[in-house]
């Protein structure tokens, strides 16, 4: 999904406020919900959150909802410039926020940025290390050397300067991952990292993509109620495309199992459109995403309640009143 220019920059979401009435309304319409829950299941993968570029206030204010603790918070590392990149901003008021309320960060960390340029090939041949080094230890310093980072989170689309396009791109990225984890392993051994391509079709071998396991904690993927397929507003038809379409669901199952890892949902969520290809209030989505992670090795699931330009995915604004429900009833404990 072309996720970001739009959370590269900090952006806080206005619309988190109506936490407690939604919670009311969750009781009311959750027998409503399409598809049925796993009878007495519990998800064994911790749950996380994105609620804004650098916003533990809303965090905090989901966690209440929800009435579980949130133990994984997304954000994102500006993309501006090698300067944003080294220096990212909001480390202040996460390290704060977990003082009172344990958590840990997941970071989207570009690996090119838009104004100052670069490549994969350069960063194979570790011309960029100097960069990874000055972020491992600004992660470190505030109290966040154990943050799992996605580099060039949703590699195989093609809206991201450090996309890839080729096999020869592939190996690149590869190497310049190497490079990268490397360096910032020497300075915060406890990082982790997320291998994280995007869902559907990719122009390249994705293997080739891989650094290898020694480089690798999870294999992520990034999954979105959309879709454009010839019976894209049936529900059902969109599930079956996230699950068996090409670079879906299954293909991270059989590869995450290939390569003994556990699998990661570092973004999911439900989507209005514009154009109408989001699901929008969709239970039967967010029964499907319960049921598959509770049934899968995943590690983590992050949810992105952020309403964004390209898609609204907020739970808390009474967009999503059944599916909110419905996530309400699968996920708290």
């Amino acid at each position: 999904m072309t996720r970001l220019r739009r959370v590269l920059r900090p952006i806080v979401s206005a619309r988190c406020a109506r936490c407690l009435s939604l919670a009311a309304l969750a009781l009311l319409v959750v027998l409503a919900s399409a598809g049925s829950l796993q009878a007495g299941s519990k998800t064994k993968a911790t749950f996380g959150l994105y609620c804004g570029a650098h916003n533990p206030a809303g965090v905090l204010r989901f966690q209440r909802w929800l009435d579980k603790p949130v133990e994984y918070a997304a954000d994102f590392v500006v993309a501006d410039s090698w300067r944003t990149i080294e220096r990212p901003t909001g480390l202040k008021r996460w390290d704060r926020y977990a003082k009172f309320h344990p958590i840990r960060l997941v970071y989207g960390v570009p690996i090119i940025p838009y104004s100052d340029g670069g490549s994969l090939d350069e960063g194979a041949r570790g011309a960029y290390n100097v960069h990874f080094r000055r972020l491992a230890s600004a992660l470190r310093k505030a109290g966040q050397g154990n943050a799992i980072l996605r580099l060039g989170w949703e590699f195989s689309g093609g809206w991201y300067p450090w996309s890839v396009h080729s096999d020869a791109q592939a190996r690149a990225f590869a190497g310049y991952w190497r490079q990268i984890v490397q360096t910032m392993r020497a300075v915060s051994p406890q990082l982790q990292f997320d291998w994280n391509p995007a869902q559907g079709w990719r122009p390249f071998t994705i293997g080739l993509a891989y650094p290898g396991n020694a480089f690798v904690d999870y294999i992520g993927m990034d999954v979105y109620d959309q879709g454009w397929q010839a019976n894209y507003t049936d529900p059902v038809a969109r599930w079956k495309d996230t699950v068996h379409g090409e670079g879906g669901l299954l293909w991270q199952q059989r590869f995450a199992r290939a390569k003994k890892k556990p699998m990661s949902y570092p973004e999911w969520g439900l989507v209005w459109r514009e154009d109408g290809h989001g699901g929008g209030d969709d239970p039967y989505f967010v029964t499907q995403m319960h049921n598959w992670i509770i049934s899968h090795d995943v590690a983590y699931h992050v949810y992105f309640d952020f309403d964004a330009p390209d898609g609204a995915h907020a739970l808390l604004t009474g967009r999503f009143p059944s599916a909110a429900a419905t996530l309400l009833s699968a996920f708290n404990s």
